[in-house]
């Protein structure tokens, strides 16, 4: 998260020094390792680190957007199928949201 903020940073200052590191695959790639852990994360706060570092990282490369589309369409429908159950009062634990691919 660190390191993707200070790139950030300096890319949006036009300071450079970070564009290389996270163009094109290496940036995609790195979207899709955030996804991964993301996915897999039940603790809050690792998950806001996680999601800061996801903003830092659209700003960096273009591929991430990708990623990060895909990983909030899968969200979404997640929710959807939970959302019926929700609303009518029946209890809704872990175990009833799929899990993530």
């Amino acid at each position: 998260k660190h390191v993707l903020g200070h790139c950030a940073s300096r890319h949006l200052r036009g300071a450079g020094g970070c564009d290389g590191l996270l163009a094109g695959p290496q940036g995609v790639a790195a979207a899709e390792a955030l996804r991964a852990a993301f996915v897999r994360q039940p603790q809050l706060d690792t998950l806001e680190h996680i999601a800061d570092a996801f903003a830092y990282l659209l700003d960096l490369a273009e591929g991430a957007r990708e990623v990060v589309h895909g990983l909030a369409s899968d969200l979404n429908a997640q929710l959807q199928q939970v959302l019926p159950r929700l609303a009518s009062g029946e209890p809704v634990g872990a175990q009833d949201v799929p899990p993530a691919d």
